[in-house]
């Protein structure tokens, strides 16, 4: 820092060092606590990046009218009072701000290291999507001020050079040197120097302060200045305090492409060498153009920024959201909708119905005006009873839906009616009814289709719904094809964390489980289990569904012990989020203990498991005997009965178990095939020949036209 023999320069060398540090960890913080991502490798993670462009639009949206401006000004000053209280220079320049401050002015407070400088860095450190909200005020600001600046430059300049020094992880370096010819995104202002002297400076370059744990860093910048691109970058010096750095800011979400990563052995540096590119927009520039239209088209901008934290996968953020809306617009239907269909994707199903009626009732009072929303809110009231089991109940509100939607507009209301065929295809598969399942399925992706005729989410639920058709027909290898195109398309569009790529993950380890191949299987139910942690919402059931599987998994490598911890763990968070005895996750869990039960060769606990699964399921599905689950505990019981040498029980069971699969599942599914293998190994330890024979015979049949070669 240097020796200073006055208070004021020792104070101005030290804020400076402050400030030097604050602007390195607000654009470099080694992301490991899975909440400050201040780089991001947009070939993997390009999905962060399309809603941080998104959140940039909504926020722009809601500050359009001068009320509005007031209004987020107002919110932003008393959240920052709130923040400062107690220290006196912090309060002094709130209200300096509030009386001086003019929207022309946004880059000069910016630079100046204000109070309003460390809150934005660390809402954008940290991706909190409700500070940002409530600074909408002045980053709009900020990025108008910004773009006007970048024309300018623009204008009068061709191509240049700029530098950033910096002191950074080891790992975060590592991370740079594997990203080489990828791209790489800021979600901070990202602050850069023309002078090389000035980074190397902040790089440490030269010092004798050293340490292990950090490297230092030059990026050496090219800022493509072409009227066609898109980059945001403003020449700041003259709005500076440190006026000699010469500064150029560049907007939130920049986009540069790493060329080269090279060490300086001499001066002990990496030189990082990046460009300005419109790559990372054109990865997914359809749907962010189509949801920038769907902003421009929306007349409520409140519920569109709720809704954008909803489609992020921050359900309790959206929520929360909501909730503070509802206290000025108490009576909105759409308002509680959006807080009921959060408590929906929480599994707090008594309190998602509460909302969906009380908003159902108020659209159904407004003359025929809110007939659109009612529609929908019926599509999730299906949703809440087909998860429930209660099938009757979900069919009809599925098909209350679509008779909405036709009255509200059939050719406006094509999406929403094809996600209603999506979700009355989930209770006919819940139902064991797999032909109706796939039927409404293909419906739904017919019509989808013809909307988008690019990679979006929709086209992206349907196609998973598809494979999810697919897999119980016992087409694992179709299934697993649609899985894995689900996984890449969604890794483009989502962020890392988003439940979608969750119940993919999931999914796909199912694909490889029924193949045979455990070992896949477990690594993908265990990503999923790792990406689930990542995240802020808590699903209690997603959680119990991925216990289960890797417990299953782990059943089948003969681990049993952790095979049980994941089993009870699966236990007891189904007991958190289900306020009945009976449940179908319960049941399978059950169904589950008994099988390493059976491994083990106490047979008598596995029997008592079985029957208890067996029991709830026939309760849960007693509208249709010929369930799939109750088929799958008659077999297992049958097994046991074998190992207690009760051959009149067993071949019972195992008649009923395969009548039962051969009434509901297609004529070459690998449980059919189970099933005949089952008996013909009764019937040969009976002595039974010729039906021994024939059994061996069907189950080979069907076995060699659906299971891969490699199936062990």
């Amino acid at each position: 820092m240097g020796v200073f023999n006055e208070r004021a320069a020792l104070a101005s060398s030290i804020t400076h060092s402050i400030e030097l540090v604050d602007k390195q960890s607000a654009i470099f913080a080694l992301y490991n606590t899975n909440k400050q991502k201040s780089t991001r490798n947009l070939s993997r993670e390009s999905g962060s990046f399309i809603f941080l462009q998104l959140v940039k639009q909504v926020l722009h949206k809601m500050s359009s009218s001068e009320e509005a401006t007031k209004t987020s000004k107002r919110e932003m000053l008393d959240t920052c009072r709130l923040y400062y209280r107690g220290n006196k220079k912090a309060m002094e320049d709130i209200d300096k701000f509030e009386l001086e401050y003019t929207s022309d002015q946004a880059i000069k407070w910016y630079t100046e290291n204000s109070f309003i400088y460390r809150l934005i860095n660390k809402a954008l450190r940290t991706e909190d999507i409700n500070a940002l909200y409530t600074y909408r005020f002045y980053i709009v600001d900020l990025c108008t001020c910004l773009a006007e600046q970048s024309k300018e430059l623009y204008d009068s300049a061709s191509n240049m050079h700029v530098y950033r020094g910096v002191r950074m992880p080891q790992k975060e370096i590592e991370r740079l040197r594997e990203s080489v010819g990828h791209l790489i995104s800021v979600n901070a202002y990202f602050s850069t120097s023309r002078q090389l002297n000035v980074s190397e400076a902040y790089a440490g370059i030269g010092s004798t302060n050293i340490s292990s744990d950090l490297g230092s860093v030059v990026f050496d910048i090219e800022v493509v200045l072409e009227e066609y691109l898109t980059t945001i970058v403003a020449d700041v010096r003259h709005l500076s305090r440190f006026r000699d750095e010469d500064e150029v800011l560049f907007d939130i979400g920049t986009v540069f492409k790493i060329q080269s990563m090279k060490y300086n052995e001499q001066q002990n540096y990496w030189q990082c060498r990046i460009i300005t590119t419109d790559e990372g927009r054109a990865i997914a520039k359809e749907y962010i153009d189509l949801k920038q239209i769907e902003l421009n088209g929306s007349n409520d901008i409140e519920s569109t920024f709720g809704d954008l934290l909803f489609e992020m996968g921050e359900w309790l953020k959206s929520r929360t959201y909501f909730q503070n809306v509802a206290e000025r617009r108490p009576n909105d239907p759409y308002i509680l909708f959006g807080i009921g269909r959060s408590h929906y994707n929480f599994c707090e199903s008594d309190q998602a119905m509460s909302y969906f009626r009380t908003a159902y009732d108020l659209c159904m009072k407004d003359n025929d005006k809110r007939l659109t929303l009612a529609a929908t809110i019926c599509r999730y009231m299906c949703r809440v009873h087909e998860d429930c089991s209660n099938y009757r109940e979900a069919l009809s509100f599925g098909n209350e839906a679509i008779g909405l939607y036709r009255r509200a507009g059939e050719d406006d209301n094509q999406l929403g009616i094809a996600q209603v065929l999506i979700d009355i295809g989930r209770v006919y598969h819940g139902q064991s009814n797999n032909d109706a399942s796939l039927e409404y399925f293909q419906r739904a992706y017919s019509i989808i289709k013809n909307i988008y005729a690019f990679d979006h989410p929709e086209v992206i639920s349907c196609l998973a719904y598809l494979a999810f058709a697919y897999y119980h027909r016992g087409d694992y290898k179709e299934s697993l094809s649609f899985m894995l195109a689900c996984l890449t398309i969604n890794q483009k569009l989502l962020p890392n964390d988003h439940p979608n790529i969750v119940a993919i993950e999931n999914h796909i380890g199912k694909q490889y489980y029924k193949q045979g191949k455990y070992e896949q299987a477990l690594e993908r139910f265990l990503r999923a289990a790792d990406i689930y942690k990542q995240g802020e919402n808590y699903n209690s059931r997603t959680h119990a569904i991925i216990y289960n599987n890797i417990g299953k998994a782990l059943y089948r490598l003969n681990k049993l012990d952790e095979a049980d911890m994941y089993y009870e763990k699966a236990f007891y968070v189904i007991k958190l989020f289900s306020s009945t005895s009976d449940h179908i996750d319960l049941a399978y869990t059950f169904k589950n203990m008994g099988e390493t039960q059976l491994a083990r060769g106490d047979v008598i606990n596995a029997l008592y498991w079985f029957k208890r699964a067996h029991d709830m399921y026939e309760h849960l599905f007693a509208h249709n005997g010929d369930h799939r689950d109750i088929a799958k505990c008659k077999y297992l019981i049958a097994l046991t009965h074998i190992e207690l040498g009760n051959d009149d029980e067993a071949a019972n069971m195992f008649d009923k178990a395969l009548q039962i699969w051969t009434n509901i599942l297609p004529k070459d599914h690998p449980d059919l095939a189970l099933g005949h293998r089952s008996m013909a190994e009764f019937y040969f330890k009976k002595k039974d020949e010729v039906r021994a024979i024939m059994h061996f015979q069907m189950a080979f049949s069907i076995y060699e036209k659906s299971l891969p070669t490699d199936h062990d």
